[in-house]
C-alpha cells in the first residue's frame, strides 16, 4: 500500500533557502539537496541549468549566459527563474507519481503578505497541486524535537547563507522574531536593478533616473523593517505594491519615523526580458553595457529617449518608438499580469504619503509653465506627506494644479490599471524560445505593412474575383 499511494500521489516539504534548498519526500526522506541557482541563456531568456550543475557555472559563464540566485533572504527574488528551478526540483521528485503534490513551504518569519503570495503561485506554477506555508522556526523547532504545542518559550536561531533569523517559538507559533538582512531602486553592477539604502547624500545618486523594468526590493523591506524596530528613521520609495509590501511587513507596527513615497506606475516588465534585450544589443555592437538611461532628455522631456553606453565607447540611442524596449514597455507588451490587475488603481488611495508622477499634459494644464524641461506632480495622502512636502517649501518650486479633472485625463495611470497589449501573448510564445527579437517586436507593436494587408485581403478573395484583377494587371 504505501508502494502504491506514492506513486499515485506524493507530499513534499520544500526548505527554501538563499543558498541551498532542500525537497523532502513524505515516507521517504531527503530526495534533493541543490545549490539554488539557475543559468540562464541572456540571448534567449532559456534556462539552460538549475541546481548544482547551475552552481559550477558561476563566474565560468560566456558573455550571453548568467547563474543568478533567485531566492534572497528566504523570498522570491526573480520570480520567472523560481518557477523554472521549483519546477525541475518537483519533477525529480515527482516523476513516478501520477497526480500534482500537496507542497509545505518553510518561509521567513518576517515574510510580508505580497511575498507569501509570490511563494504560493511560485510552488502552484511549478507543479504543486495545494500550498502550505510553515514559519522557518516552528519548522526547525519540530525537527529538533521540541514541543511546539506547550506554552513554554523556545529561542530558534536560523544561521542560512542568506540571512540570520533568531525567533521565539511558542503555542504551535512564533511569538517574536528578528531577520537581519534603506531604500530606492538602482543599478547593480550587472545591470540588474535593486532596492538600495543610502545613509546620506552621496549615496543617492544611484537612486536617480527611471527604471523601467521590475526592481528586487525583498532585502529592502527586511531591512527597513529593522531599522524601524530600533526606531532609525526611513524613507522608503518604490511601486505601490511595494509600499504595501512594507507595510504587510510591519503589521499593526505603525512607526511615525516612516515615510513613504509610491509614484504613477505603468507597471513593470520581466528583468528577463530586459536581461535579453540588452543580450541583443551587446551582440550587435560586439561591446558590453555599462550604463543604461531609461529615460534620458537631451531630445526633450516630451520626447525622452533611452541611451545604452557601451565599454567600448559606443551608444545606442532610441525614441518611445524606435527603440523596442522602450515602445514595447510603454505599448505594454511585456508587462507583469498582476499589473493589469492592480487593486491599488481600482478606486482606492494610496498607501503611500506622498506620490510622485509625471505632469502629462502640461501644455494644456498650465501651458505657462511648459517649457519641455520637465514637471513633476506631487500628491500628499497624509498629513504626514503633507509637513513632508511643506518642510522643503523652500527648496522646489511649487504651484497647486487646478484642473485635476484634466490632469487626470492625462495620466490615466492614476486611476486604472494598464491594459495588456493584445499581442502579449504572441510575444511570450516566441519569447521562450527565442528571446527578445527586437525587429519581431517592432513588427507586433506596428502590425502588418500597407502591402502586406493588401496581400492578404487578395488572398482571401473568391478565385473569380482573383482572375479579374489579374487580367486588369496584365493588360
Amino acid at each position: 500500500m504505501p508502494i502504491l499511494s506514492s506513486i499515485i500521489e506524493k507530499d513534499i516539504a520544500i526548505d527554501l533557502g538563499t543558498d541551498t534548498t532542500i525537497l523532502y519526500v513524505a515516507g521517504i526522506g531527503i530526495r534533493l539537496r541543490e545549490p539554488t541557482v539557475v543559468t540562464i541563456d541572456r540571448t534567449t531568456g532559456r534556462v539552460l541549468k538549475v541546481g548544482e550543475d547551475a552552481r559550477k557555472m558561476l563566474g565560468r559563464t560566456p558573455g550571453n549566459l548568467v547563474s543568478v540566485h533567485p531566492i534572497a533572504a528566504g523570498v522570491i527574488s526573480d520570480y520567472d527563474m523560481t518557477c523554472e528551478m521549483l519546477r525541475e526540483f518537483i519533477r525529480r521528485v515527482t516523476s513516478f507519481s501520477l497526480f500534482r503534490s500537496r507542497v509545505l513551504v518553510c518561509v521567513p518569519g518576517s515574510i510580508t503578505g505580497v511575498e507569501e503570495r509570490a511563494i504560493v503561485n511560485a510552488v502552484i506554477e511549478a507543479g504543486g497541486r495545494k500550498v502550505y506555508l510553515v514559519p522557518s522556526a516552528v519548522a526547525t523547532a519540530v525537527g529538533a524535537g521540541l514541543d511546539v504545542n506547550r506554552a513554554d518559550g523556545h529561542m530558534i536561531i536560523d544561521i542560512g547563507g542568506g540571512t540570520t533569523e533568531a525567533a521565539v517559538v511558542s503555542l504551535n507559533g512564533v511569538v517574536e522574531s528578528e531577520s537581519i538582512k534603506t531604500a530606492g531602486a538602482a543599478f547593480d553592477e550587472a545591470l540588474h536593478v535593486e532596492h538600495i539604502g543610502a545613509f546620506d547624500e552621496s549615496e543617492l545618486s544611484g537612486m536617480r533616473g527611471s527604471k523601467y523594468v521590475q526592481s528586487d526590493a525583498a532585502d529592502a523591506i527586511g531591512n527597513a523593517v529593522s531599522l524601524l524596530k530600533r526606531d532609525i528613521p526611513v524613507l522608503f520609495s518604490g511601486t505601490p505594491c511595494q509600499i504595501n509590501g512594507l507595510l504587510a511587513a510591519l503589521g499593526n507596527t505603525k512607526s511615525d519615523k516612516l515615510l513613504t513615497v509610491d509614484f504613477v506606475c505603468h507597471g513593470v516588465p520581466s528583468p528577463g526580458v530586459f536581461a535579453s534585450y540588452l543580450a541583443e544589443l551587446e551582440k550587435e555592437r560586439g561591446s558590453r553595457v555599462r550604463a543604461y538611461a531609461f529615460r534620458d532628455k537631451r531630445l526633450g522631456w516630451k520626447n525622452f529617449s533611452v541611451v545604452a553606453t557601451f565599454e567600448n565607447g559606443e551608444t545606442h540611442t532610441g525614441t518611445q518608438t524606435t527603440d523596442p524596449y522602450l515602445y514595447g514597455f510603454l505599448q505594454n507588451l511585456y508587462l507583469r499580469p498582476s499589473c493589469h490587475e492592480c487593486g491599488q488603481l481600482r478606486g482606492k488611495r494610496h498607501a503611500a504619503d506622498i506620490t510622485l508622477a509625471d505632469l502629462w499634459g502640461a501644455e494644456t494644464i498650465c501651458p505657462e509653465r511648459d517649457d519641455d524641461t520637465g514637471l513633476s506632480l506631487v500628491m500628499t495622502h497624509t498629513q504626514k506627506g503633507r509637513q513632508a512636502l511643506d518642510a522643503i517649501g523652500a527648496q522646489v518650486t511649487r504651484f497647486a494644479v487646478q484642473n485635476m479633472e484634466r490632469m487626470t485625463r492625462m495620466n490615466p495611470s492614476l486611476v486604472q490599471p494598464s491594459k495588456p497589449h493584445d499581442k502579449r501573448a504572441a510575444f511570450f510564445k516566441r519569447y521562450r524560445s527565442h528571446g527578445f527579437e527586437s525587429e519581431r517586436v517592432m513588427k507586433l507593436l506596428r502590425g502588418p505593412s500597407a502591402a502586406e494587408r493588401a496581400a492578404k485581403r487578395i488572398a482571401h478573395l473568391p478565385i473569380g474575383a482573383m482572375r479579374r484583377i489579374k487580367n486588369l494587371i496584365t493588360k
